[in-house]
């Protein structure tokens, strides 16, 4: 209520989403809200059933000129580049982002080198891997790569 509040003038909020296993919590919460004059929409039942239903509702924001102005400059920069080179580390495993890491690497023909807890990320794809980055303790060749 204090953010809906405080932004209201600014940033007002499209929805607040409420959620309750138990419905007359979630009636009641959604009551109260509305009653404030906030645009409130309730969600009943247990949490695995109501969080993708409240995922749902929310629109992807997404600054499409934005994006694609990134989307450039980082094509721009890697063009530059003399030895460009993909560091995974051990994120992509658990964000479940190894085969969107590997076809990326794929499409901008980039070599592939993993962080040390990233150790064994995209052993399962067809990602130019070259191994593991550890310094000076590494491979000398994926340490050039690297560091070069």
């Amino acid at each position: 209520m204090v953010a809906w509040r405080a932004l209201a003038e600014v940033a007002p909020f499209t929805a607040m989403l409420v959620g309750d296993k138990d419905p007359t919590r979630a009636a009641a919460c959604e009551a109260r809200l509305a009653a404030l004059g906030a645009p409130a929409k309730a969600f009943r039942g247990p949490a695995s059933d109501t969080v993708p239903r409240m995922v749902a509702e929310v629109p992807a924001a997404c600054d499409q000129e934005a994006l694609d102005a990134c989307v450039d400059e980082i094509l721009q920069r890697l063009a530059r580049a003399s030895a460009p080179v993909l560091m995974a580390g051990v994120e992509v495993r658990r964000f479940a982002l190894e085969e969107k890491v590997a076809e990326l690497s794929r499409r901008l023909g980039l070599p592939v080198v993993t962080s040390f807890m990233g150790r064994g990320l995209l052993s399962d794809t067809d990602a130019p891997l070259v191994g593991t980055y550890m310094g000076v303790a590494g491979l000398p060749e994926v340490t050039r790569l690297v560091e070069a």
